[in-house]
């Protein structure tokens, strides 16, 4: 037997008695997410003097998954996702953009320590005016996992678990 809270007595009673509209069955499956398509400006940890380089995400992550990270060196929950950030870029190419002009001295120093999977970026202007490619930049730090396709699996505001992150590849079959 089912039992019903006396609170929702009155709703499931108007619902049942006003009915729903049949809805027609869909034929067409779901669009696909849009492929996401972007240039960056790549800096090489190596010579951070030396002019960015454009280039298409597509050639700088090849074929694998994708975590685009934007951040900024006086953000301090984004520096000190940069070790976490480390342990995925094994599974994930991770792409950090950053929001400063030039990057600052740690996030350098980071990045002279990888041994791939990781490219660091500067921001063009739109997004450092807030415009992404997957909507506002309100928060940061903000995370966007893309699929080998360049299609968003899931969007990530603040600190995310790395380990949540792997699932959610290894479950969208991207790895």
């Amino acid at each position: 037997m089912i039992k019903v809270h006396r609170a929702w007595l009155a709703p499931l009673a108007l619902a049942l008695a006003c009915g729903t509209p049949p809805r027609a069955a869909s034929t067409t499956p779901p669009a696909p997410p849009p492929q996401i398509e972007m240039s960056l400006s790549v800096i090489s940890a190596n010579e951070p003097e030396a002019a960015p380089t454009q280039s298409p995400l597509s050639d700088v992550a090849e074929r694998r998954p994708v975590l685009i990270f934007y951040l900024a060196s006086w953000c301090a929950m984004c520096i000190s996702e940069l070790p976490a950030l480390d342990r995925l870029s094994r599974d994930v190419h991770v792409v950090l953009i950053t929001l400063d002009a030039q990057p600052g001295p740690a996030l350098l120093r980071f990045m002279a320590r990888q041994r791939g999977g990781m490219t660091l970026a500067l921001a063009d202007e739109a997004t450092r005016a807030g415009s992404t490619p997957f909507g506002p930049l309100t928060t940061l730090p903000l995370a966007v996992l893309l699929d080998r396709q360049r299609r968003e699996i899931e969007r990530f505001w603040g600190t995310a678990p790395i380990f949540y992150i792997l699932r959610r590849v290894k479950a969208s079959g991207t790895q």
